[in-house]
């Protein structure tokens, strides 16, 4: 959420870029005790998108801190690959006729992001 600006009080949240977290991420050497499911490289280059953008955006925190100190720099150089990676529509088993229609607004709302 923060990688988009949302305001994490407004939806009932707080924020978890304290060092405290650290083994939730998969990014930082998740503790598999913790998770045992989020173990993937899309998982984790969910992640280094997601630290990415919301460094960019400004975010503040240990675990912000953390990331540039160990992954802006492959961020940076695999931003675009990401964003194709991630922002695009994914195939859907939903009819045509909704399908043709929301893939239009879809295409729309990603143009930003990719």
């Amino acid at each position: 959420m923060l990688a988009h600006g949302f305001d994490l009080k407004s939806v009932g949240l707080r924020s978890m870029l304290s060092r405290r977290f650290r083994n939730y991420y998969t990014l930082f050497g998740m503790n598999p005790k913790i998770d045992r499911y989020e173990k993937s490289t899309e998982t984790r280059d969910q992640q280094l998108l997601a630290f990415y953008m919301a460094y960019k955006n400004g975010v503040k925190g240990q675990l912000i801190d953390l990331f540039k100190k160990m992954f802006l720099s492959e961020a940076v150089t695999r931003a675009d690959e990401l964003r194709k990676k991630f922002f695009k529509i994914y195939k859907t088993d939903l009819p045509n006729n909704l399908r043709t229609k929301l893939h239009t607004i879809l295409k729309e709302e990603l143009k930003d992001f990719q």
